[in-house]
Formats: C-alpha cells, structure tokens, sequence
C-alpha cells in the first residue's frame, strides 16, 4: 500500500491512513455524539484539530522509522498533541469576545490533554498559584512551528471552510448562557473531552483492525424492547387478576399498581423523578417500564442503571433480560459494566463478540448496568476508560437504585451532576429506593430540584405493602446471650431467622455463639471476608433452604441487605441508620408468606460490637435513629415521615463530609469546591482559594489570563469514591486454588494468564492496604507477595469454609 504524504497510523501489513482521513472521521463522530446538546461544531473542532501535529515533518520521520523498525524511536518522542490548539490559538488570538475566548479555552485544553491519563489540565491549581493549561500554552515546541502546521493543514483541508466552521462553533457557544457557562465550565469541559475521546479511540482501533464498527442506533432497539416489555405486562397483569386470595397474589396486584404509574409518568415530560417504592414492590421492573416510556416517547438514547453493589447489578440483570426475552449470551442489548464480569463469561458463549467488546468500551448499548463507582468515574475519574463513558449519560434515563447509598463525600457532586444532566444534558432521572434521601435545595446547599414522586399516595402504599413490624429492643445493651435467646424464641414461630450487624467481628461471634448452641437449625455466616464466588455459593444454598422451609439462621454483615432477594421469617438488625434498617426489614417476609414479620432491632455491647472508631457514617446514623425512635414512638420507625426526617438530621450531622473534603498540599479544600460554582467575576466561587493564590503571585486578576479557572486534573487525581487504598488478596478456595496453580506455574500463555486473571476477581478479598498494612499480612501469615506477577496470594491454610479469609485476632481489623 502506498504510503501518503502525512501519515497518521500505520499497521504491521503495511496499511496506512493519512492524517486528512483520520481527522476527518474522529471529527464527524464527535459532531454525532455532541449533536444531542448542539454542540456538534464545538467537539466537531476538538476532533479536526486534535492531531493536527501529524503534519510535522519530525512526526513523519518518526513514524516512517518507527514502522521501519528502527529501534531509537519510542511513542511520545515527538509532542504532536499541543499542535492544534497552537493552530486555533492562532485564529483566536485577536478575537476578543468572550464566547471566542470561552470556545478557545475549552477546545485548547481538550486537544492539548487528549493523550493525558488525568484529562484536560488545572486551568488554575488549587494552591500554588500556577495555570498548567497556560503554562501548557505557551511552552516552546521544538519539534514544529506553527507556520509549518498551518501550511500543511490547509493544503488538506480549505481555510475558507475551516473559518466559518469555527463561526458556528463560536455560535453554539453563545447559545449556552454565561452564568451557565460559568458555573458548569466543567461539565462543558469534560463533555467535549469525552467526546473527542471516545471518537479517537473508537475509529483508531477500527483502522488498526482494519474495520468498521457498525454502530447500532441504541433508540432502535429500545423501541423493541419497549413493545416486548407493555406485551409481558399486560400478561402480568392477567395473571395478577386471577389470584385474589394469597399473599403472593396481593403483593403481585401491588407490584402491578406500581407499574401503572410508571407508565403513566414514563410518558409524561422529563425530569428528575422519585420512585419511593417499599422493598419487595418490584421497582426493578416498574422503574424499567418508566425508562423504556421515557426513552420512546422523547426519543432518548439508552438507560443507565446505576446501583452500589454487583450483586444487585447481576440479579437485575437476569430479571431485565429474562422480562425483553433477552438470550443470555447476548451481553451488548443489556450490558454488565463492572468488576466482577470477565470477559471469560463472554468468551465461553461467543469468543469473537465484537458487538460486546465495542458496547463495553464505549457504554453505546440500549440499556448498561453499572455500579456507582463506575457512573461517578466517569463523571470525575481519572483514565480514558472513564473519560470517553461521560458522553453516553446524555439524552438518556439514568435510574439510581438505593440512590440512598452513594458514598457521603460524593453527594453534593453527584448533586450538581445530577442538575446538568437533567437541564443541560437532556436526560431524565429517576431515584429509586424504598428510602429516598433528602436531597432537594431545601434541605442541603447545594441541592437538586425536589424529584417528582412517581406514586401518588406513599402512605397509602406503606399500608398496602405492610409486611414488617419494627419490635424496639435498643433501651438496653444485648450481650451476645440475650441475642441467642431472642433467636430460639423466633425459632419457636418461624423457620428462618436473619440477623445483620455492622462489623465482621460482631457477624462471627454471633455465629460461633450460636453454633455452640447444637440446635437442630442449619447456621450460615456471610462477610465481605469471603470472595465473591464463596459468597455465591453460601446464597444459593440459603435460598435453596428457604426455598424447602429447612430451619436456618444467617449471620451477616449489612452486605445481605443489597438487593439479594432472599426472605426470612424473623430479622435481627443491630442499630445502623434508619435506611439500612429498613433494607433489612426488607428481607424479611419479603413475598408476604405470612400476614406480619417481626424485625427486632438491637443494641449491641461495644466489646461485641465498636462502631464507635473508624465506622463514623454508621455510628452516625445509628445515633440519628435512635434519637427518633424516642422522638415518635406513635410514628412507624419504617414510615417515609421517618426517613424524611432521619435523612435532613444526617446530612446536617455529616454536612462537612458532603462536598468531598480533601487535603491539598496541607490545606483542608473540597474537590467539588475545584470544579463548580457562580463564578461572577465579583465572587468568584469555583476555585476560589487558587484564584486567590493566582492573583497574589501574578499581582493582578486571573480574569485578565483566563475566562476558565477550575481545575478539573486536581480533582481526577484525588477522585476515589470508595477510598479504594486497599489491598486485593487472592484467595485459594474453590476454582481460585486452581488459578493461583496455574498463574505461579510459569508455563500459562499470555493469553490464558490475562483470561485467568479475569476469572480470578471472583476469588479476591480486599483488605485495607498501606505499607504497614502489607507487612503485618506477612508477619502474621496472612499472605505473600508475588513479585513475577504483582498478586498478593494468601496461603490456603488461612481460608476458612465458614468465615473467609483469616480473620483471627491478629489479622481480623486489617479486612474491609
């Protein structure tokens, strides 16, 4: 193959694609994924200019060598990215009309960042008053000049075009008002970079194969999916009107009320919605119904499913498909996104699934299923893989299962987030929880619009969906003996028992208590101390129990509480926020089995159980539930008066924590604080300690450099919403003994070693990890460091069938 003038990439079988070509590709992607919000000519000019430095002479001989094999050449070795923002600085430079300059700035940094892990650089830091962009801006390249750049580019594209493209980029950034502007400058941002992101990966790798991705139209399908979904309701609800007298056929009638509405306020107008439906109300598929109603009658793209745990994402997963006659090998219509689905499963239906592998990389499927930490990453985090998804939650329905669960500190961001969503990136919002957080401008500073309540009389529902009763044990202090007399008293009028508490230890010494008891009762104990696989396996046998009425109890952290669809007779629940004692309430006569189960919440003895030292947001809402309880004894403690009012008292409690607290170079900041705010150039809120620290050093207002002053790198760099310092240990039991086997052999293939890896997260405990950390696993025998691969293995002798990963007293407070 002839090699062109200007080379962009280049193959091993000799194929080439110009530069005039791959620019122009990664440009129509980016008008098509920016055109929902009319911003097409805006990221359209991120993608024509963003490798504008390939016309570089010293580019050319590098990749002509480099594809020679010459080995003196290495990827980076000349700066080509700085290019195309030097290009449009120098059409921009003596425009000064503040839409030119916003437009400038925005496109300048997204082109400059775009091989940059951390994404589009501080505009202005948090501290140190430095500009990265500027500094970014003018530093000297020696590997091009700009008059060479212009030249070359304007012999493969026409200036005259180029220039009035720029106009319309300029007029689509002047339709989007200046207070907004400011105050989301850095969603604006990081929209365009997600766009130019996911364009440049998409079409390099498909040159690189020597492909082309055929990219479905997402709202195609769920026009499908929507149809097969109202014929399985109205067939539900043919069923639900022949079964008038069991407790299943009564909650089944409910469920089918809750779907109505769904449907109604599914095709009605967008917006941020509530869906307060009481556990085991089947919000799962109404909340489905609404989004597919929404997406047909507004024309939206996709559905985002945004959950806390993979447990809940897998068990929703089976339902949807199972609903829209979905096949399970196919894994691109309804997509799992998260760390517990290898791509193993994938390869055992179809090794050569190039829809999943393409849906997975750029999250354009009708309906994704992902975990908080994903969605907020993809908001805030760091890396490409995160970046190039924050595109594809606009003009869509975004559905936030047990929205109440979304980690403290990541509140007011996921606030703000959810408001440009849902006014400037087109998509509706759905919060979806038995206990939904209060988090409307009255009652935190910075608030989403109050949602509209899907259902229209809630206390009404509660009566209806009444299936617990909340018995109050908490005036005085369980020992671990009162506990095991409460179970055999339960024991007495119902088959299965469920007890939760809040730390592992509690959860083991309940469960060696009571197996000392030699009753004739099956025990069962679960912790985040066992991996994922042994975790399973423990489930599936206790719903099978359940399932034959075999007399059991369970012993478990709040882990059981998360969506896994399992019913006991009787709970247990020791003291923990009113939300987390309503999902445990949740589990129990759960399908109506009898006409009222009891939940007996208890306060344990702080040598059994300390939430005192390191469990501050559950020792918080402990302390808040209480203090209701002896407020509004008459009052349901389950009731949503009493979720209202625990959530407003928790937010002011933890109010401090709500904005992403954070420590930068020793000065206490908030990450959100970096990226959001009014941003009048009176009060400057966005950034305001750096802009600060930028007008003392350079002595004068930073309005003058820069109209853009967040620092959106900062934040990527500090972003963790799971505080995920810890420590994943593989652990040899089951299959795991197996991998472990095989990945220290020595003699795996590659490729057999990256497939088993994937197969090993289901045999991973994490444990909290700093150097110190990592030391004590060895001195106490925990585990060992591998340094061929980089794993830390734990020895098979510490891996016990019933508790997991060693949790003796050495070891027990390293595990999470």
């Amino acid at each position: 193959m002839t090699r062109p003038t200007f080379i962009a990439h280049c193959t091993d079988d000799n194929r080439f694609q110009s530069v005039h070509d791959h620019l122009w590709a990664v440009k129509n992607l980016c008008e098509t994924y920016a055109e929902p919000l009319h911003l097409s000519h805006v990221a359209g000019l991120a993608g024509w200019l963003h490798d504008a430095g390939k016309y570089a002479q010293t580019f050319q001989d590098y990749i002509n060598k480099s594809h020679d094999g010459d080995p003196n050449t290495h990827p980076g070795q000349v700066n080509h990215a700085f290019a195309g923002a030097r290009l449009l600085g120098a059409f921009l430079n003596q425009n000064f009309d503040d839409d030119a300059i916003y437009l400038s700035e925005l496109i300048e940094n997204v082109v400059m960042a775009h091989h940059n892990a951390g994404g589009p650089y501080d505009y202005v830091t948090p501290t140190s008053g430095e500009s990265p962009f500027l500094q970014r801006q003018s530093q000297k390249i020696k590997d091009w000049t700009i008059s060479e750049i212009k030249q070359h580019f304007f012999e493969d594209f026409s200036q005259a075009s180029f220039e009035a493209y720029l106009d319309e980029a300029i007029h689509e950034i002047s339709l989007i008002p200046p207070e907004q502007q400011e105050s989301q400058e850095n969603f604006y941002l990081r929209y365009i970079a997600s766009c130019l992101i996911d364009a440049d990966h998409l079409e390099t790798g498909d040159f690189m194969v020597g492909k082309t991705t055929q990219q479905k139209s997402p709202s195609a399908s769920l026009d499908t999916l929507c149809r097969i979904n109202e014929e399985k309701a109205a067939v539900q609800a043919k069923q639900n009107a022949t079964d008038t007298t069991s407790g299943q056929g009564m909650i089944n009638r409910l469920r089918g009320e809750m779907s109505q509405y769904c449907l109604a306020a599914g095709q009605a107008d967008q917006g941020i919605y509530s869906l307060s439906v009481p556990t085991g109300g089947g919000k799962t598929l109404a909340g489905l119904r609404f989004a597919l109603n929404q997406c047909v009658t507004h024309h939206l793209d996709r559905i985002v499913i945004v959950s806390p745990y993979t447990t809940i994402i897998e068990q929703n997963t089976r339902a949807i498909r199972q609903r829209l006659d979905i096949d399970p090998s196919d894994r691109s219509t309804v997509l799992e996104y998260h760390s517990a689905i290898g791509d193993d499963q994938v390869e055992q239906d179809d090794p050569k699934n190039d829809r999943y592998y393409y849906t997975r990389d750029t999250w354009d499927a009708p309906i994704i299923m992902t975990t908080q930490v994903a969605y907020l990453n993809a908001l805030y985090g760091r890396g490409s893989k995160n970046l190039r998804h924050m595109h594809r939650m606009i003009n869509s329905v975004v559905i936030f299962d047990e929205i109440q669960s979304m980690p403290t500190k990541t509140v007011e961001m996921n606030n703000v987030a959810m408001n440009w969503l849902a006014h400037e990136g087109k998509s509706t919002l759905l919060l979806c929880t038995a206990t939904q957080p209060a988090l409307s401008h009255d009652v935190l500073p910075i608030g989403i619009d109050a949602p509209k309540e899907i259902i229209p009389d809630i206390p009404s529902v509660e009566t209806a969906f009444k299936r617990t009763e909340l018995v109050d044990h908490t005036a005085k202090m369980w020992e671990l003996d009162d506990l095991m007399n409460g179970l055999k008293s339960e024991l007495t009028r119902v088959s299965s028992v469920l007890a939760v508490m809040n730390t592992k230890k509690a959860a083991r010494q309940a469960f060696q208590q009571f197996n000392e008891l030699n009753l004739d009762v099956k025990g069962y104990h679960l912790s985040t101390a066992m991996c994922a696989a042994h975790r399973k396996k423990v489930i599936k046998a206790i719903r099978e129990n359940l399932k034959n009425q075999v007399p059991l109890v369970v012993f478990s952290t709040q882990l059981i509480e998360a969506g896994v669809d399992l019913s006991f007779g009787s709970v247990f629940r020791s003291l923990a926020g009113i939300d987390s004692v309503i999902q445990a309430a949740g589990r129990c006569n759960r399908n109506h089995e009898t006409k009222i189960g009891r939940v007996h919440l208890m306060r344990l003895d702080s040598e059994i159980e300390n939430i005192s030292h390191g469990l501050n947001d559950i020792s918080a809402g402990a302390h808040i539930t209480k203090t209701l309880l002896n407020l509004y004894p008459h009052v349901d403690p389950l009731s949503a008066k009493i979720v209202s009012q625990y959530f407003q008292r928790y937010y002011q409690d933890r109010g401090a924590q709500l904005n992403y607290p954070e420590t930068i170079d020793h000065q206490r900041l908030s990450l959100l604080s970096l990226i959001y705010g009014q941003n009048a150039e009176s009060d400057p809120l966005i950034n305001k300690h750096g802009v600060d620290a930028y007008e003392q050093k350079h002595g004068h207002r930073v309005y003058s450099d820069l109209l853009h002053v967040s620092a959106p790198q900062s934040v990527t760099r500090l972003f963790d919403p799971i505080n995920s310092n810890t420590i994943p240990i593989l652990v040899q039991w089951g299959q795991g003994k197996e991998i472990v086997g095989k990945i220290l052999s020595g003699q795996t293939p590659l490729e057999e070693l990256y497939r088993l890896l994937k197969q090993a997260q289901q045999y991973v405990v994490q444990v909290f990890g700093d150097q110190r950390t990592s030391e004590n696993l060895v001195k106490n025998g925990v585990a060992r460091f591998d340094e061929h691969t980089g794993l830390w293995i734990a020895r098979e002798s510490q891996y016990d069938e019933d508790f997991g990963l060693d949790t003796t007293d050495k070891a027990m407070n390293y595990f999470v």
